[in-house]
């Protein structure tokens, strides 16, 4: 009896499911958006045969797009005890748009602090004045208008 009770369940559960029912997992912008880079960088990063998957990672913990980048940047060799990535960086869309139209915005170069005392160039629109007078990324700025 006992046995026949169990089909009869069993069967009635599988009548029961609706085909075609999808179920929807809720990911926040945040996630999406930390997912997406490392998603990105594990197909086109430099060093991306070093990164692990992305739970031993820790890729949820990563505040924002930035620091998920600094943490993949401790993944690239070592060299004279640093990592030697020291230029992949993230910007917004806005700025990812016009650098791939070639269009300058503001001076028209990014720049990024190393440390706190070492401002560098992360990027240079090639259609700028900045380009065009040999400014580069990875360019060291020593002094702004004399300071």
């Amino acid at each position: 009896m006992k046995k026949v009770f169990v089909i009869i369940i069993t069967a009635y559960s599988f009548y029961s499911c609706e085909t075609g029912t999808k179920i929807t997992l809720v990911q926040s912008k945040k996630d999406s958006l930390l997912d997406s880079v490392y998603t990105i960088c594990k197909a086109i990063y430099f060093w991306n045969d070093r990164l692990p998957n992305s739970t031993e990672f820790g890729l949820y913990t990563q505040k924002d797009s930035k620091s998920l980048l600094e943490h993949i940047r401790t993944y690239s060799p070592v060299h004279n005890g640093k990592h030697i990535d020291k230029w992949s960086f993230a910007i917004n869309k806005v700025s990812w748009n016009a650098f791939e139209r070639n269009e300058t915005q503001g001076f028209g170069f990014d720049v990024v602090f190393w440390k706190d005392d070492d401002l560098r160039v992360s990027q240079v629109y090639e259609a700028s004045d900045a380009f065009q007078k040999g400014i580069r990324r990875g360019d060291k700025i020593l002094s702004i208008n004399g300071l």
